[in-house]
């Protein structure tokens, strides 16, 4: 195989000490697959921009922001906890301590999906007064908060197939999830409705993780006789001691999940937020090239550093950020050269979007670059880390939203965005350096 790549493909000498071909049928479903994903979402959201204008994705889009920001300040993230402890204790032959983990991740799920629509319930009138002014948004928030619930629930079983290396099935469910949307769309049989929508999103939600957890109770039982559990302090301490890590951190991350929109919702009016929120995902672009990577490589870092493989774990980070890197640059730049076409796609072509398109572009080039940070620091034992500047990034997201916005609309959204991830890629490198300076 090394030969052939380096006659044929000079490039795929990068991966040749990360076992390419392994590596290859890892991402394959990613990369064939999220494109399609992408491609789906961005169909469907042209199709509701076309029949109910921007405006009314922009109510779309804060329904979504709200329920997004209210899961991340709650979310537990048990799965990357599952994940971490089911490669660790079946690489140690126990598999009673690692279906104990699932059971403990499992149940933090079902605690997460019952308490989650009863904060939603609970919040929801103030935040349909300040951003949406309407009794409707109020109903729709908590319709769309039941079937989020359910999203709670496809924790475990997606940190399950991905420990065993499932990625087509988990590219599979994803594309599912996207296509259902765009189905329930495009079979109209009348003029939609942003109520239409939300409903064909929340039946979307409950697929989804329902088609995750049939998958992987059926994977549970091929690959494991009896399901022997093996109930113990320890996993319960070393268990919980990380969680409330990964806790913490998706708390302090709150500050950066969507409430950029949330705040120009505040400020500014429903069509803002869904221009913003196109213009963002066309940014977004950007993220396919890092897409599968933190799933593919947690498990095998994890395996790496248990096993004080330490030099392959930075090897293999510096080889792929090279790559993504020049992918991110040269996808950036094709987005910029063919703006106009996609703002005729999303019905947008009379809105100025290159003032935020720039700053995003930017942001997301940069944030691509660190696509290894939370991987890095969770396999290393080292989540604290992760907790740390991910509350020094939402505190400089919101102060600076909350100073930009109202001067620059959209354009300061954007601005603010790009000034506090250039703060944390200073901050992750400096860490990162230090960190790895010494492993030889």
């Amino acid at each position: 195989m090394s030969n052939w790549g380096s006659d044929r493909f000079k490039w795929i000498k990068i991966f040749d000490r990360i076992q390419f071909q392994t590596a290859l049928h890892k991402v394959a479903p990613f990369y064939l697959l999220k494109p399609l994903s992408m491609l789906i979402n961005f169909i469907t959201i042209a199709q509701i921009t076309s029949m109910i204008g921007v405006d009314g994705y922009g109510a779309i889009s804060l329904i979504l922001a709200a329920t997004a920001f209210i899961t991340a300040v709650i979310d537990f993230r048990s799965n990357e906890s599952v994940v971490r402890f089911r490669v660790r204790y079946q690489n140690a032959n126990d598999p009673g301590s690692a279906n104990f983990s699932v059971l403990l991740g499992a149940g933090i799920d079902a605690g997460l999906a019952l308490i989650y629509p009863i904060v939603i319930f609970i919040l929801a009138d103030p935040i349909s007064s300040h951003f949406f002014h309407g009794q409707i948004a109020k109903k729709l928030l908590i319709i769309y908060s039941i079937s989020s619930s359910f999203l709670f629930l496809a924790g475990t079983p997606s940190a399950i197939l991905q420990s065993c290396g499932m990625f087509w099935k988990l590219s599979s469910a994803d594309l599912l999830h996207k296509s259902i949307r765009l189905a329930w769309v495009l079979l109209a049989s009348s003029p939609i409705s942003v109520r239409y929508v939300i409903f064909g999103y929340a039946l979307s939600n409950i697929l989804y993780s329902l088609t995750l957890a049939v998958t992987a109770i059926h994977t549970l039982r091929r690959d494991t006789r009896g399901f022997p559990v093996h109930a113990s302090r320890k996993v319960v301490k070393d268990f919980t001691t990380f969680t409330t890590h990964t806790f913490i951190s998706s708390l302090l991350k709150a500050g950066i999940t969507d409430v950029d929109k949330l705040v120009l919702g505040y400020f500014c009016q429903t069509r803002d937020v869904g221009l913003y929120d196109i213009v963002k995902r066309i940014a977004g672009l950007l993220s396919w090239i890092i897409f599968p990577l933190g799933t593919v490589t947690y498990p095998s870092f994890v395996q790496l550093f248990q096993n004080r493989q330490y030099m392959e774990i930075k090897l293999r980070i510096r080889k792929i950020t090279l790559v993504v890197t020049f992918a991110s640059l040269t996808v950036a730049i094709f987005v910029l050269m063919t703006r106009s076409i996609v703002q005729q796609f999303f019905s947008i072509s009379g809105f100025p979007v290159l003032h935020m398109l720039i700053p995003l572009l930017i942001c997301n080039t940069l944030q691509n670059t660190l696509w290894f940070s939370r991987v890095f620091v969770n396999s290393i034992g080292e989540p604290h880390i992760s907790v740390w500047l991910n509350g020094i990034m939402s505190a400089l997201s919101i102060i600076s939203l909350v100073f930009l916005v109202p001067l620059l609309n959209v354009d300061g959204a954007a601005l603010a965005n790009l000034l506090s991830m250039f703060v944390i890629f200073l901050l992750w490198s400096r860490y990162y350096l230090s960190k790895t300076r010494s492993w030889s």
